[in-house]
């Protein structure tokens, strides 16, 4: 005989009262969903493996974040150690030589985050060994002629051996792990038909698509139009069988099913470990439209939400993408509390009860269409809404893409916060701990924390700052650290604020339910005086000519440590001038437009943040982007270079930089961007002749390539586009660990294939292939020696039509170059792709050599022809200015020949006097540099004035410049 659980009756709600503003509280939940292939991969080494989990729960610190949602159980197979499913298929079936579960938990606690293991309940596509679809197929959904699914395959729901048999799977983990959380995901009947297996609708949509609850249209008209195909049965209750027992309709059973599953498994943990939330990711719309939770996968979310059967609601809200969507969805059209189509109607006893109700954007549907700057509204406008208890975000990877961490900290996660206790299973809070102070310097102060003796057991810390306030109130107070121990622990604080006066502390402690005891007693700071701030470096978004002038634009710093920017440029011929007049543009200005004083044909740009206090320190440069001065630019240079980890943490990123100042130098106009305003349209690259595409070292983490970048440099190249694509781990991030669509682009696009990672032992240096763009050429790129550690190029080849032009030292194609057209097109394309970064080629005059033959294959310099360095075309003969100028103790000038020539380099004085031959010698056409160190031809120092240099080749040409010398 059936139980049947009620159902909610929909409820008469009092109108809702929200705050004015968005205030960013000191209790919000903050999670990413973290996908198995985002954490997991069969050919890491344990140590690689560990690493890429560090590198995960450190972003999410970088975010202000302090939960993860981390897939734990995939398609019938698991991640830990379990003693009923196997390994799953991203450690390729067996255990990784460590426990990756295990370790996930331990390093998100050493980071004071709470761990969520992600489960997936009924869906169990896997039919290795051990999987229960494999070893139990009666369990397998049915269709009303009673086939069985044949793909994408789900358990029943509506069996007891199933439900039985899934929450042994799950208090397996929850008692062997230390989790704060168990993630339901899946737990709903699956939406699939036998109509959509035999047309491959459920392969139409991605694995990552799959997992976030959205279908496409597609399948949602099968869903409305095939529903007698649809797999809602199974052995013991056949469509031929009728509605079970005790139940009014099948839509009651199939709803009875879940919901028992849920209540019984929340008992199962309340009974083994009380604080274990138990959350569910069900779909983003309750009870409304085509595709819902309630009337189409039969998941009563609000019911289990009342009853107390979850402990917090996290609901998929990956059709709204603006915040006025995701204020209607929640609340109803200016807070309606009758409207039908929003979730505070029918949630309300839930929120009564306290438990957390927590937001859940689809951040990739932002990246998919084009809105990501949305992020920042809705957060601030969902935080109006007074029971909303925090966001997760799907998923990690698409963050990732964007490297949003830092951004989305400085924008609307800017304090650390806790979270809000429930007190719907336990409200019971431990004891005060006591706290002591001492001084260590004039900002810097050291805490002893220490728990009380007696009473309830303390999980963590939080620890409370207030300047000039004693009276600190655990709701509002800001606070400095949060600390997952229940021992004694130290805490140093660096007081980095500019307001001078005191501070005081107050210490509570926290059980695993986030219950807070009062505040313990209250220590005090000596007088802290007011400080002079260095503030954060600057991220540029792009530097381009308008033709009379440049307009710079910056993201802002979003930090309290700055009160404004300064604008410097400089010249290859010069050092940086400070701009605007030495002003300082307020706090939250983000571009302008500038006209350094001089005629140079390109110029380098940085903006620097002034920092609060009396001596208004300066910012370091952390990009660096160039610009010509002309009205038509032919190249646009993209930094794509996202890194902040390993050896570019806390580190600048000048290298779009070397490559602008290389393109002045050989007097090519260009503007320079980050791959953000190529992404968001603000740049067309078919404006452009040629785009040059920076990655640096970007891992295969970061992800070097994103959908849309990827989508719209292919368009770009398949009508005549000229692309130079330069990285390392490009090939092996598009091609070896790429979709489909990456490796078509690198394969049909790029006419690249990835073979291996270079490492060390090929060498720091290439050689031009013969016959190619760069014969002849010999160069180095950086071991770390100029701050660029190319660790791991690619070694590439040119199997799909290209041609090698550059090899490794140590053998192995580093370069493929191609021309003709791709894919439909009928214009003729032209490509580089290089397996390290160009830009860390290690001089000026090597990167002026590569750049040069890189620029005549494109046809930017020189005319159409035939030159003796076998790139095409012929070459322009040109004298740069030395650089610096004026300059002590020594000057650099680079030069061009066109052709194999003799060629004497000479300095001479106002009078006209032979000061220093400098080349006279025969020299081959490309870029060639020489150096003048202020002597003569017989070693004397020369005095300061002004001195001519001239260049000869062969008796056809000659140029002259002028350049000044000070002592």
């Amino acid at each position: 005989m059936f139980i049947v659980r009620y159902l909610f009756a929909l409820l008469l709600i009092p109108a809702y009262i929200f705050p004015l503003t968005a205030a960013e509280s000191n209790a919000e939940f903050r999670a990413t969903w973290v996908i198995t292939w985002e954490w997991l991969n069969a050919s890491n080494t344990v140590e690689q493996g560990k690493a890429l989990t560090r590198t995960i729960l450190d972003n999410h610190k970088k975010a202000n974040m302090n939960a993860v949602l981390w897939q734990a159980r995939q398609s019938g197979t698991v991640y830990f150690e379990s003693s009923y499913e196997p390994w799953g298929s991203y450690v390729g079936g067996k255990r990784p030589g460590y426990d990756p579960l295990k370790y996930a938990i331990e390093e998100a606690h050493r980071r004071n985050m709470e761990f969520h293991a992600w489960f997936n309940v009924f869906h169990a596509s896997s039919t290795a060994h051990g999987a229960p679809a494999a070893e139990h197929p009666e369990w397998v959904c049915r269709d009303q002629a009673g086939r069985a699914m044949t793909s994408s395959r789900s358990l029943s729901p509506g069996l007891e051996a199933v439900r039985d048999y899934t929450i042994r799977v799950a208090m397996e983990l929850v008692r062997n792990y230390d989790i704060d959380g168990l993630h339901l995901d899946y737990v709903r009947w699956n939406e699939y038909s036998s109509t959509q297996l035999e047309r491959g609708l459920d392969k139409a949509i991605p694995e990552e698509r799959k997992l976030d609850g959205m279908i496409t249209d597609e399948q949602l008209a099968d869903l409305q139009m095939n529903q007698g195909s649809r797999y809602l049965y199974d052995v013991e209750h056949p469509y031929s069988a009728g509605v079970p027992e005790g139940f009014s309709s099948w839509e009651e059973w199939w709803r009875w099913s879940v919901t028992e599953f849920v209540s019984t498994l929340h008992d199962s943990i309340q009974a083994v470990k009380p604080w274990v939330r138990l959350s569910a990711a069900v779909l983003g719309k309750y009870n409304w439209s085509g595709w819902q939770g309630y009337g189409t996968v039969y998941q009563d979310a609000a019911l289990w939400f009342n009853e107390g059967y979850v402990d917090q609601l996290t609901p998929m809200h990956y059709h709204w993408t603006d915040a006025a969507g995701f204020y209607d969805m929640l609340v109803g059209p200016n807070g309606d509390s009758n409207y039908a189509q929003c979730w505070g109607k029918y949630i309300q006893p839930g929120i009564q009860a306290g438990r957390l109700y927590t937001c859940g954007p689809g951040s990739y549907q932002f990246d998919d269409k084009n809105v990501w700057s949305n992020h920042v509204p809705v957060v601030l406008k969902v935080r109006t809404i007074p029971w909303v208890d925090g966001f997760q975000f799907f998923s990690y990877g698409t963050w990732k893409r964007r490297n949003y961490w830092s951004k989305a900290k400085s924008q609307f996660f800017t304090n650390l916060v806790k979270i809000r206790a429930s007190g719907a299973i336990d409200s019971t809070a431990p004891e005060p701990p006591t706290i002591t102070i001492s001084k260590l310097d004039t900002t810097v102060y050291r805490l002893f924390i220490t728990p009380a003796a007696s009473g309830k057991p303390t999980a963590r810390f939080i620890i409370y700052r207030q300047h000039e306030d004693s009276l600190i109130q655990p709701d509002t107070a800001p606070i400095v650290d949060i600390k997952f121990t229940d021992r004694d622990y130290i805490f140093t604080d660096h007081i980095n604020e500019r307001d001078g006066g005191y501070y005081y502390y107050g210490v509570t402690a926290v059980d695993r339910h986030w219950n807070e005891s009062p505040v313990s007693n209250i220590v005090r700071t000596e007088i802290i005086p007011e400080k002079s701030i260095v503030p954060q470096g600057v991220t540029l978004t792009y530097v381009r000519s308008l033709g009379e002038g440049f307009e710079l634009k910056w993201e802002p710093s979003g930090q309290a440590d700055a009160q404004g920017y300064r604008i410097y440029a400089k010249s290859p011929e010069s050092d940086w001038q400070l701009l605007m007049d030495e002003s300082i543009l307020g706090p939250d200005s983000t571009s302008a437009v500038v006209q350094p004083d001089g005629d140079a044909g390109g110029w380098l740009f940085t903006v620097r943040a002034v920092g609060l206090g009396p001596m208004k320190y300066e910012s370091g440069d952390p990009d660096l982007y160039g610009a010509s001065n002309a009205s038509e630019q032919h190249v646009l240079v993209v930094d794509a270079f996202d890194r902040t980890s390993g050896q570019w943490k806390n580190s600048t990123h000048p290298f779009a930089g070397r490559i602008s100042q290389a393109l002045s130098r050989l007097s090519v106009s260009h503007d320079c961007c980050a791959d953000e305003a190529f992404v968001d349209r603000t740049f067309d690259p078919r404006d452009y002749q040629v785009v040059i595409w920076l990655t640096g070292d970007e891992t295969v983490a970061n992800e070097t390539l994103g959908i849309n970048e990827m989508a719209f440099l292919a368009n770009y190249l398949k009508y005549g586009g000229q692309l130079l694509m330069s990285g390392a781990n490009v090939a092996l991030d598009l091609d070896k660990s790429g979709t489909r669509q990456q490796q078509k682009f690198i394969h049909e696009y790029l006419h690249a294939k990835y073979i291996n990672d270079g490492m060390i032992g090929n060498g720091y240096q290439v050689s031009g292939t013969p016959g190619s763009i760069f014969a002849d050429l010999t160069f180095d790129f950086d071991d770390g020696t100029t701050g660029f550690d190319v660790a791991q190029p690619d070694v590439i080849d040119s199997t799909f039509g290209g041609q090698p032009c550059l090899t490794y030292l140590g053998g192995g194609t580093a370069g493929v170059q191609y021309q003709g057209t791709i894919d439909t097109g009928t214009d003729i394309a032209r490509t580089i792709m290089l397996g390290f970064p160009c830009e860390s080629i290690y001089t000026p005059a090597q990167t002026d050599s590569f750049m040069l033959r890189a620029m005549t294959f494109f046809r930017i310099l020189g005319s159409t022809g035939v030159a003796e360095s076998g790139t095409g075309t012929a070459l322009s003969f040109r004298l740069g200015q030395n650089y610096p100028n004026p300059f002590n103790p020594e000057t650099s000038i680079q030069y061009i020949l066109d052709r194999t020539s003799h060629v004497s380099f000479i300095i001479y004085d106002v009078l006209g006097r032979q000061v220093r031959t400098l080349v006279n010698t025969r020299q081959t056409a490309g870029s060639h540099r020489v150096v003048w160190d202020g002597r003569s031809d017989y070693g004397e120092t020369v005095r300061s004035g002004i001195y001519f240099y001239q260049i000869k080749a062969d008796d056809r040409l000659s140029a002259m410049r002028k350049m000044v010398l000070i002592r």
